[in-house]
C-alpha cells in the first residue's frame, strides 16, 4: 500500500495515504496514517531519501466508529419499527423476532425473552425467547422464577426505564434469589426493560450474554430502550384496536335486538 501510494506521489497522481497500526512500546498500537515526501538532490533532481510524517489518526478512528454506531443504530430501528407496523407478521411476537437478531447482533446479546404480565389475573407467562446461533439452548424458566418469587423485581422494573446488570455474580446477598436462578441459566449481563401501556406494567423483556460479561455502553442501552418503547406502542395500539372491536361488536348486536322501526 505504501509502495503504490509513493509511486502514485512520485508520477504527480493525488492519492490517499495509507494507513496503519503502529506498534508502541506501552501504549500498544496507535493507528496512523503515513506521508512521505521525497527528498530530491538540487541539481541532479535524484532521489537520496524520502521524509516520513506519522499522524496520530486515533480521534478520528473513534469518530467514525461513533458515526458507523449511529447508522448501525438507526438502520436497527428502522427494522425495528417497520417489523411491529405489522407487515406479513400475523402477532406482534413475529414481529419482534424480526427486529430482535438485528438489535443483538450490534450490541452483543446472546439471548431475548419477553414475557408478558396479566395485572388483572395477577399471570406471568413466557411470550417469545430467542437464542443466538451458536449459543447452548437455554431454559428460560429460571427468569419466570425469579419474577414470581421476587416481587421486589417487578416492583422494580415497574419503577424504572432499565435495570442494567453488568454482571450477575456481582449482585448483592439481597437479590440472592435472583441471582441463583440468573446463575442456573448462566446468564451473565443483563438489561431488563418493562413494557408499559398507560404506566401499567404488561410486560418485561430481557437482554442477556450467556457465560461471559458484556460491556455495554450508553448508546447500547438507548437502543435496548427504543425496543422496548418500540414494542410498548404497538401493544398499546394492538389493546386500543382489540378495545374497539369488541366495542363495534356489542354495539351491533344491540342493534340486531332493537326492534324494526315503523313509519
Amino acid at each position: 500500500a505504501f509502495r503504490r501510494y509513493f509511486e502514485g506521489l512520485l508520477a504527480g497522481i493525488p492519492c490517499q495515504a495509507p494507513r496503519f497500526m503502529l506498534q508502541g512500546v506501552d501504549k500498544g498500537s496507535v493507528p496512523v496514517r503515513v506521508f512521505a515526501q521525497p527528498i530530491r538532490e538540487v541539481e541532479q533532481k535524484t532521489i537520496k531519501g524520502v521524509r516520513l510524517v506519522f499522524e496520530n489518526i486515533s480521534r478520528e478512528e473513534k469518530s467514525n466508529q461513533a458515526l458507523n454506531q449511529k447508522k448501525a443504530a438507526e438502520e436497527v430501528i428502522t427494522t425495528i419499527l417497520n417489523s411491529l407496523k405489522g407487515g406479513e407478521s400475523e402477532t406482534l411476537e413475529e414481529s419482534l423476532s424480526m427486529a430482535v437478531p438485528s438489535v443483538a447482533e450490534l450490541v452483543g446479546a446472546d439471548h431475548c425473552l419477553l414475557i408478558n404480565i396479566d395485572p388483572d389475573l395477577n399471570t406471568i407467562q413466557q411470550a417469545f425467547t430467542w437464542t443466538a446461533e451458536g449459543v447452548a439452548a437455554i431454559s428460560n424458566e429460571p427468569f419466570k422464577e425469579a419474577l414470581e418469587e421476587c416481587p421486589w423485581l417487578l416492583e422494580a422494573v415497574s419503577q424504572e426505564h432499565i435495570i442494567n446488570i453488568p454482571n450477575t455474580e456481582n449482585l448483592k446477598d439481597e437479590a440472592q434469589v435472583c441471582r441463583d436462578h440468573w446463575q442456573k441459566a448462566n446468564f451473565v449481563s443483563m438489561v431488563i426493560l418493562p413494557i408499559r401501556i398507560r404506566d401499567i406494567l404488561v410486560g418485561v423483556l430481557c437482554f442477556n450474554t450467556v457465560g461471559r460479561p458484556a460491556q455495554w455502553v450508553s448508546s447500547d442501552l438507548r437502543l435496548f430502550k427504543v425496543v422496548a418503547a418500540v414494542y410498548s406502542g404497538a401493544r398499546r395500539r394492538e389493546v386500543d384496536q382489540q378495545k374497539l372491536e369488541r366495542a363495534n361488536r356489542k354495539l351491533e348486536s344491540i342493534v340486531e335486538l332493537l326492534p324494526d322501526a315503523t313509519f
